[in-house]
């Protein structure tokens, strides 16, 4: 799921963030990012029934006999995204000065970590890999030791963010958990269910054998 994990890195780095990182980074749409801390957390519990309840049709959780629509809106409220902008287009596999930060190294977790310590007094290149960072842990989080790439070429002219609407694209991508996640989770209750079935079906097809006592006496 989308929060299978706290946000570990990030959280680390934000508690050692100087003031001059923090004010930059307060001139981006990400500035939100700097308030996760270790005791950020989510229900794993509220998750599952999140997930059991979306419905695809309509984008929204049922609740009882009705759809709770989940919008752009809601994602706009509790991130502080901004909905107008410019649509964002996916571009993977491109050269752009984000990634020559990491000099031909393979862009994974632990890097962006390595390169943010690297850069950590030259303040554009940080607030550059501190956002992709946050896309890596939080808005874009990928398993295992992964990195979204889609958005690297807009970090490389961070006084441009503001013109994208990021809440589109962080919407669509929960969505699409959504779909997955509910896809695996109904295949799995059927699993289960016939598994139910084989054992119920197994106990009824058991001859019953009565015990015979024998008397010593």
């Amino acid at each position: 799921m989308r929060h299978n994990h706290i946000p570990v890195i990030l959280s680390s780095i934000n508690e050692k963030l100087t003031k001059t990182q923090r004010a930059h980074i307060e001139c981006t749409p990400f500035k939100w990012a700097m308030d996760i801390s270790n005791n950020f957390s989510i229900s794993g519990g509220l998750l599952c029934e999140l997930v059991s309840r979306w419905d695809v049709r309509s984008r929204g959780f049922r609740v009882r006999d009705r759809i709770v629509p989940f919008t752009s809106v809601d994602v706009s409220f509790a991130l502080g995204l901004s909905i107008v902008g410019k649509s964002l287009v996916v571009e993977e596999d491109q050269q752009y000065q984000t990634l020559d930060l990491f000099k031909g190294a393979e862009v994974i977790l632990n890097n962006i970590r390595k390169q943010l310590r690297c850069h950590k007094k030259k303040i554009v290149n940080f607030v550059r890999l501190y956002i992709l960072l946050a896309f890596t842990e939080f808005y874009f989080p990928k398993t295992g030791n992964k990195v979204f790439m889609g958005f690297i070429k807009q970090l490389d002219d961070l006084d441009f963010l503001d013109a994208h609407s990021w809440v589109i694209v962080v919407y669509n991508f929960v969505v699409s958990r959504l779909v997955a996640e509910n896809k695996d989770f109904k295949e799995m209750i059927v699993v289960l269910e016939y598994e139910v079935r084989m054992m119920k079906e197994a106990r009824v097809n058991t001859p019953f054998e009565d015990e015979v006592v024998q008397d010593d006496r």
